[in-house]
This record gives structure tokens, sequence and C-alpha cells, in this order.
């Protein structure tokens, strides 16, 4: 309501008060009492959640069902895991809670409210699931579960590999990066890039013995048992 200026008197010292200037002030601190209680001091918690955890990065507002003007909370700080909206009146109102990845959701209430308000935030689209560890084989087969795409897979040494044709030697190797990361949500047919280990390739080894004193037919004989053979070859005359 628009407050309305009383016309005040100044007392002159000796003279009396009159009730119609005592009565103009008491108007005017009646008009100013509820200006102030119309703008409202109330406070609202609201904890928008998602997994038992508080969404960060919401947006909150509440809006008044009935004359005023949206307010905006006070995003969390701190330890605070809540969203505060100061400078509500007691009433109906609806708050409006959004954020990305998830569905916008709206609730209506009495304010004041004697307890936080918890808003269960529904996903909007797939939620990306802890991939560290999983071979890619299994990987592939759990986004294809949640209606996520494999955009890209590559191993530690560059090599691209196909998610639609992985290598029989790389079927095991564990997804070591992944993006986006684990709990974020993609929105229907979302991507994700995968980094996987390299395969191990096992090269056979053998103890290489003496040829010291052997003739170069005896050395070609052992490397020959051993699966070697005589590369080139330098013959000098001591």
């Amino acid at each position: 309501m628009p407050l309305t200026k009383p016309a005040i008197t100044p007392a002159v010292p000796g003279e009396p008060i009159t009730a119609q200037g005592w009565n103009e002030v008491v108007d005017g601190v009646d008009d100013l009492f509820d200006a102030v209680l119309a703008i409202g001091t109330g406070v609202a918690e609201i904890q928008p959640t998602a997994g038992g955890a508080t969404v960060a990065g919401a947006i909150v507002v509440a809006e008044p069902l009935g004359e005023g003007n949206p307010v905006p909370a006070i995003p969390p700080f701190g330890p605070r895991e809540t969203y505060s909206v100061v400078g509500v009146a007691p009433g109906n109102w609806r708050i409006h809670v959004a954020a990305a990845g998830f569905v916008t959701e709206a609730r209506d209430v009495e304010l004041p409210l004697t307890e936080t308000l918890v808003v269960e935030m529904t996903p909007a689209g797939a939620t990306v699931p802890d991939l560290f560890g999983t071979s890619i084989s299994e990987a592939i087969r759990e986004l294809a579960a949640l209606g996520v795409d494999i955009e890209r897979v590559i191993d530690t040494t560059g090599r691209e590999i196909s998610p639609f044709d992985v290598p029989a030697d790389q079927t095991d190797s564990p997804v070591l990066v992944q993006l986006p990361h684990a709990g974020e949500v993609l929105p229907a047919r979302g991507n994700v890039r995968l980094v996987v280990a390299a395969p191990v390739r096992r090269t056979s080894t053998v103890t290489m013995p003496s040829l010291i004193g052997l003739t170069y037919d005896e050395v070609v004989e052992v490397l020959e048992r051993l699966g070697l053979r005589v590369g080139a070859t330098t013959t000098r005359t001591i």
C-alpha cells in the first residue's frame, strides 16, 4: 500500500500538543507499519534435491498467488544447503524451481513455512553412471540401456576404437576417463566420450647365451635352437 506522509506540526515550547496533531502522527506510524508488513518480513527455505544431494546452480523463485511481485531466492552459501526466499508476506505462494538437466518443478505453499520445503527434482534425461574401471564392453551395454550414445572411444595410445566393433584384444580394457562425468544429466540421446586402457601386448623373450669361443656354424646352430637368427655379420682377422 502507498505511504501517506502526515502533516507534521512541530511542537512549540509552552504550547499544548493538539489532539489533531497527535492523531496525524499516529495515523502516519500506522500507515508505515501496514506498508512494511505488506512488503513482507518472512523467510522460506527451499532445498531442491536429486538422489539425496542438493542440486547446485538451481534458480528458485517465489510467486505470490495474488498481488505482489515474484521474489528470487538467495542461493546456498558457506555450509548452507538451502535456497532462502526473504521478504515474503503470509499467504499463498507458488515456488518455482529450475535447474539445468532437470524438469522444472512448481509447488503451491502457504507461507510462512515452519520447515524447509524439499523439492525432489526429476532428471530431464539420463544420469551418466560411474564407468571408471568398467570394461569397455560392459560400459557400452550400460550406456545403451540408458539410451545414451557413445560419441568417441580412444585408448591411452590415441588409437580410435569403434564402439560397434571393439577389437577382441580390447573387450576387457577398463574405462579410465569419461566425459561427461558421473552424475551429470544428459538430454535424450546424449553423447559420452571414453578413454580406455591400451591392451597389454606380451613379447616372448629369451636369455642370450654366451657365444664366445664358438665357431660361426656353432653360433648359428645355438641361435636357431632359441628361435633367433643371425643378422648382419662382420668378420675380422685377429
